[in-house]
């Protein structure tokens, strides 16, 4: 699935070779089946075919099965449940509780049964005509997305959701041909049960606690191309040891995208010199804010005292770090920027005055 990190260079440096990298691949033209007005619903719809929620069907009855096995074996019948008052689902049932699970995260209440409450104030008529409440409830402790008896690795902390997630990974870039601009960031799914890997961001606006995503999207639409579920190291402990944390998640999601002269936006969390320069091999260029304390930054540059508004560049090998001073020290990282200026107008003590901003801070 990933051209990952060792096969990576050294694909890279064969490339180069030959002469593929740094040719002009020409202009971008984005082909979607999705467009901006689309609604989120109806593009699960699509992510998700008929064929998928067979597979939640199968899933369902088989935990059901597996956690009430029946009285007397029945091997003729492997969805057989001693369950009290419980039947096999199917298709329509399972989409019906899909669509009502999110319902029910759109119109909350106090309580999710009171969807079905008989005061008319708190009663949901579509929801309760959907599906009863009591077949609702004896979904809720069976619905399943995994096969309990065979999907089991427990080195996989989303082993449950796995099948899922492996659709969407494998569906959001088929619908969908970004632009040139692609960003990398990390998204928060708010969560609050228990969860050895649940997630802790302070700074976050609003969700704080979570399950955290890094997503890989198009700047222009903020489609989500692919993402990768954080879980710790995981079963990419081996290579994040060797590469670090940034240059593996950057890498697994940007495979796709490699020899097709995209630029690569990210914030300073991801912002690796050696990451930039591997990227440049492959005809992908890299642009973020960079920390200061990254080991790969030059001594010089932190230590350098700038006044307002002044600049200071370092370039190696067509990879440029820049250190702009405006209340603070700013630093850019980039791979694809001509070193230009852009001249704005500020205000300093109710005075006008026109100032020079390097053009990859403005860009």
């Amino acid at each position: 699935m990933e051209i990952f990190l060792e096969q990576f260079v050294k694909k890279a440096k064969g490339l180069a070779e030959e002469g593929v990298v740094g040719k002009d691949l020409g202009s971008f033209r984005a082909g979607r089946t999705v467009g901006s007005k689309s609604q989120g619903f109806r593009l699960l719809q699509k992510h998700i075919k008929t064929k998928k929620h067979q597979a939640k069907v199968r899933n369902t009855n088989i935990y059901a099965a597996t956690k009430r096995p029946p009285v007397e074996p029945n091997e003729e019948n492997e969805y057989a449940s001693s369950a009290p008052s419980w039947t096999p689902t199917n298709a329509d049932e399972v989409k019906a509780y899909v669509v009502i699970n999110i319902l029910m995260g759109i119109n909350k209440t106090s309580k999710y049964l009171d969807c079905w409450s008989q005061d008319q104030a708190l009663r949901n008529e579509f929801i309760s005509k959907l599906m009863t409440k009591n077949r609702y409830k004896k979904l809720c402790p069976y619905f399943h997305c995994s096969n309990i008896r065979e999907d089991h690795d427990e080195n996989d902390k989303i082993q449950m959701v796995r099948n899922l997630v492996n659709i969407l990974q494998e569906n959001f870039p088929n619908m969908f041909v970004p632009g040139r601009s692609l960003s990398i960031d990390e998204a928060m799914i708010k969560y609050n049960g228990r969860l050895s890997w649940k997630q802790y961001m302070p700074k976050k606006p609003t969700i704080k606690w979570g399950i955290k995503l890094w997503c890989l999207c198009d700047s222009a639409t903020a489609y989500c191309l692919a993402f990768q579920v954080y879980t710790g190291c995981g079963i990419n402990a081996l290579l994040v040891q060797e590469f670090g944390l940034c240059y593996t998640v950057v890498m697994g999601l940007m495979n796709r995208y490699l020899l097709s002269n995209h630029t690569v936006y990210t914030g300073n969390f991801f912002s690796l010199l050696p990451l930039a320069a591997d990227l440049l091999q492959v005809d992908t260029y890299f642009w973020g804010a960079l920390r200061s304390n990254r080991i790969e930054v030059p001594r010089e540059l932190p230590n350098m005292r700038l006044h307002k508004y002044d600049t200071v560049k370092w370039v190696k090998a067509n990879i440029m770090v820049t250190k702009w001073k405006n209340n603070k020290d700013v630093y850019m990282l980039s791979t694809n920027n001509d070193g230009s200026y852009v001249e704005k107008q500020r205000t300093n003590f109710r005075r006008e005055e026109i100032i020079s901003i390097p053009s990859v801070i403005t860009d």
